[in-house]
């Protein structure tokens, strides 16, 4: 079991997004739904790669009433950025592979 808890630590982010951290550590039990949209956003095809990899998972992050599916540019390594931010700044010894994306 393990309960998830946001994770104010990070203090006020430059995004809307909400953090979810799993405090009691990286756990292999976890599951995802996906849209199935042709046409998913940046976080959707990120956060399918996590899954298919089989990594641990730390920490959830959201990000709010922000559309990103055409975000220009490099979406792919933005949500990865993302994931590296929250990883770094929560300490996660996954890094970034153990931090999930998702978008609303």
């Amino acid at each position: 079991n393990f309960v998830s808890v946001e994770a104010p630590a990070m203090g006020k982010l430059p995004i809307k997004a909400t953090v979810i951290h799993l405090t009691e550590g990286p756990t292999d039990s976890w599951a995802a739904v996906f849209t199935s949209n042709k046409f998913p956003g940046c976080p959707v095809i990120v956060g399918k790669s996590r899954l298919s990899g089989g990594h641990p998972l730390q920490a959830i992050v959201i990000n709010n009433k922000v559309s990103n599916v055409c975000p220009g540019g490099d979406g792919i390594a933005a949500a990865e950025l993302v994931c590296e931010a929250v990883a770094t700044n929560l300490n996660l010894s996954g890094g970034a592979n153990s931090v999930l994306p998702s978008s609303t």
